[in-house]
């Protein structure tokens, strides 16, 4: 009985303190680029994965040979894509 009341104290002050931050995500748009585009050297295509810092788009491209993540500026209006221009591609 001694050893309940300590954890279950735990447990009551654990789960009070907890703050939910909901997070969502809202599909705005497709856009298709062209199909094994060259840029500096590169074919473009078969992103996996995007980020967003610094005022660029990061797109990874994770082909086994050569994986690489693209910079890239992504102009949106009215929650659609207007425009990609590809900046920079960065080999790992």
């Amino acid at each position: 009985m001694k050893k309940t009341i300590p954890f279950l104290l735990f447990a009551v002050l654990f789960f009070a303190c907890h703050q939910s931050n909901k997070t969502s995500i809202v599909f705005l748009d497709e856009h298709v680029i062209q199909d094994s585009m060259q840029f500096k050297n590169s074919i473009l295509g078969g992103f996996s994965g995007i980020d967003y810092a610094n005022n660029s788009f990061y797109l990874v491209v994770d082909d086994a040979e050569k994986p690489r993540y693209v910079k890239a500026n992504i102009v949106i209006q009215s929650d659609k894509i207007k425009n990609i221009k590809f900046k920079n591609v960065v080999f790992l």
